[in-house]
């Protein structure tokens, strides 16, 4: 009877969840840079208001999320999430 086993060390899988973490933690850093930036620039009131524009846009085009498989729709709130930056 054996009682070593011998397997190699596997790193934890990342699933969707960690994916859309990831996405939204970059987001939110590139986001806070170039538009802290562009209220410096235009003014924070304008700027507030294009950012809060974008953001019902892109909210609502995440209800319309494409893809049939779990994949394509994570793909998807992904693509849209970034693109609120």
């Amino acid at each position: 009877m054996n009682l070593l086993v011998s397997h190699a060390p596997t790193l934890p899988h990342a699933g969707p969840n960690q994916a859309l973490n990831a996405v939204a933690l970059v987001g939110a850093l590139v986001g806070q840079l170039l538009f802290g930036w562009l209220g410096d620039k235009l003014g924070r009131k304008h700027v507030y208001g294009i950012t809060l524009l974008m953001m019902i846009v892109f909210s609502i085009a995440s209800g319309f999320s494409f893809g049939n498989t779990a994949k394509g729709v994570m793909t998807s709130l992904c693509f849209f999430r970034y693109k609120r930056i």
